[in-house]
């Protein structure tokens, strides 16, 4: 089992690893906003402190077949499904050790794997996409479940 679907399952199985893993994400964030101020981080980005718990919840009652569109907000989501920091923050910094080596930066979280479809930066864009996987998934026969989380300004 890889260490990525190890931390996932860590999630799903006690309140304990779930608070921990919110107060990894808002760590994360921190560090993410510090490397952005100096300069570190190419391009912009998007932190979602405040939203810790719901990139947790949602990953503890997801099961690895089940699929997620991000926002450009996603740090904590890719975290919560089981990235480790080392990974997102490479990928913030367009290092090669990040979920898409390097190339999608902060906004651009992927890693199919884990079920993490490549995020967007459009508003509302996974809305769609979300429901072309659940229909996917209904057309093969299985029960997986495809959700989006769209965020803010999408309503």
């Amino acid at each position: 089992m890889s260490t990525s679907m190890q931390r996932r399952l860590d999630v799903q199985e006690n309140e304990i690893a779930r608070y921990e893993r919110m107060v990894e994400i808002r760590e994360v964030e921190e560090q993410i906003f510090e490397l952005f101020a100096a300069g570190e981080v190419r391009g912009t980005t998007h932190l979602c402190q405040g939203q810790e718990a719901l990139a947790v919840g949602l990953a503890s009652i997801l099961r690895p077949t089940d699929t997620v569109l991000a926002t450009y907000r996603g740090h904590g989501i890719a975290l919560a499904l089981g990235l480790t920091p080392e990974v997102v923050l490479g990928e913030v910094m367009g290092k090669a050790i990040g979920c898409c080596g390097g190339v999608g930066g902060s906004m651009h979280m992927c890693d199919m794997s884990l079920g993490l479809l490549p995020t967007s930066t459009i508003v509302g864009a996974g809305i769609p996409i979300a429901a072309g996987t659940a229909l996917a998934f209904q057309t093969q026969g299985v029960d997986n479940v495809g959700v989006s989380v769209f965020g803010d300004g999408t309503t």
